[in-house]
C-alpha cells in the first residue's frame, strides 16, 4: 500500500514537472516569435505600437519573415550585379561575379515565389495589403513581379 502511494506521488510529480517544462518551452517559443517579429518590423522600418507590445499572429510573423528574406535577397542581388559590372574588364573575376549573380538571382526568385505563394494563400481582403508590402520589398524595377 505504501509503495503504491509512493509510486502515485512520484508519477504525479513527474506529470506536473512535464507540464511545467512544456509551459516554459511554449513561453520561450512565443518570446522568440515575438522577438523575430520585432526585429523584422524594425528592419522594414515599421513602427512599433506605443505600448511596446506586438500583436503577434503566426501569419503576420510569417509575412514579416518572408518580406525580410525578400528584401535581403534583393539587396544581395543588387550587390552582385554591381560587383559584376565593376569586374567587367577582367574575364577571370567576371566569371566569378557572374556565378555570384546567378546564385543571388536564384535566391531572389525563390524568395519572390515563396512570398507570392504566401500572399495568394491569404484571404482576398488581405491580399491587397500583402501585395503592397511585397511591392515595397522588391528590388528596383520589379514592382510588377508579384502580380
Amino acid at each position: 500500500m505504501l509503495i503504491e502511494i509512493s509510486a502515485t506521488c512520484v508519477f504525479g510529480s513527474l506529470v506536473l514537472a512535464h507540464r511545467v517544462a512544456r509551459r516554459l518551452d511554449d513561453r520561450r517559443r512565443a518570446l522568440r516569435r515575438e522577438q523575430l517579429l520585432v526585429e523584422s518590423l524594425q528592419h522594414t522600418g515599421a513602427e512599433l505600437p506605443a505600448s511596446g507590445k506586438v500583436n503577434l499572429s503566426v501569419r503576420k510573423l510569417e509575412m514579416e519573415l518572408l518580406l525580410l528574406e525578400l528584401e535581403t535577397a534583393g539587396e544581395r542581388l543588387t550587390k552582385a550585379l554591381t560587383a559584376e559590372a565593376a569586374n567587367n574588364a577582367d574575364a577571370g573575376t567576371w566569371h566569378d561575379a557572374r556565378r555570384d549573380v546567378a546564385t543571388a538571382e536564384e535566391n531572389y526568385r525563390r524568395a519572390l515565389a515563396d512570398y507570392r505563394e504566401f500572399m495568394l494563400a491569404l484571404p482576398p481582403p488581405m491580399q491587397a495589403h500583402a501585395a503592397e508590402r511585397g511591392a515595397r520589398a522588391l528590388a528596383p524595377g520589379e514592382s510588377a513581379a508579384l502580380i
